[in-house]
């Protein structure tokens, strides 16, 4: 009868000492991740509260301008800081997913993220090629950010996505129609608290972007859209 030969001690001892290690190195890129994430959200936290207060502080000036004047434009301004302190309480809440869903990755379908965003947005869209990336359900935010800024401050009436798979990543190319983004504004669109233009926000929808495809080892860019327009391109890991 064939017997199995026991496993060296050795070699039992080698494969015990990978494991450990392979564990350690899992434990350290989730603990820089969980620290990752907490910086994202201190930073934002800090620049929305910023904002709010400034917009609170218009809306209150302007009241007691109005007071003395009663001019009705300062009832108007009133009521745009209003409105955007508004639009401030909505940004920090959709924020919550980045939280929901935890820093560890897994597989994403990025086109049936796309096809679930979509919808909440009136306007023409198409997506060619498919891909499954490393990162988690919080990438909607994402996608939701660069598709609302396209509408609201690139006033593009249509937005093409193109999903590419390279060998070890997966290429989201995001192009809208709009007006573009001046060539000069381009090194500080990724900053927190960085705003242009009269449809200006917070400023921190891109930072959060960039911050959270950091987070999973990928990296955002833009670039020119022809004839017209602009085009993002994220990069993130494949999953297999």
């Amino acid at each position: 009868m064939d017997t199995i030969p026991n496993q060296n001690p050795n070699e039992e001892l080698i494969s015990l000492s990978m494991e450990l290690q392979k564990e350690k190195q899992e434990n350290l890129k989730s603990k820089k991740r969980i620290e990752e994430l907490h910086e994202i959200l201190k930073v934002t936290n800090k620049t929305l509260r910023h904002d709010l207060l400034n917009h609170l502080a218009t809306v209150s000036m302007a009241l007691e301008i109005y007071e003395k004047k009663k001019d009705e434009k300062y009832i108007k301004n009133a009521f745009k800081g209003v409105h955007r302190g508004i639009d401030l309480i909505r940004q920090m809440k959709e924020l919550e997913p980045l939280i929901e869903f935890g820093p560890e990755p897994r597989p994403i379908n990025i086109r049936e993220i796309i096809d679930s965003v979509m919808p909440s947005y009136k306007i023409n869209y198409s997506i060619s090629g498919d891909c499954q990336v490393l990162a988690s359900q919080a990438i909607t935010l994402v996608i939701g950010n660069l598709v609302r800024n396209a509408i609201k401050h690139g006033n593009t009436d249509r937005i093409d996505f193109k999903l590419v798979n390279n060998e070890k990543s997966c290429e989201i190319i995001i192009s809208d129609y709009g007006v573009g983004i001046p060539l000069d504004l381009r090194e500080k669109l990724f900053d927190a608290g960085f705003s242009h233009a009269e449809t200006r926000g917070a400023g921190i929808g891109l930072f959060i972007a960039k911050k959270f495809i950091e987070l999973y080892g990928g990296n955002i860019r833009v670039q020119d859209s022809l004839p017209q327009g602009t085009t993002f391109v994220i990069t993130l890991e494949r999953a297999f």
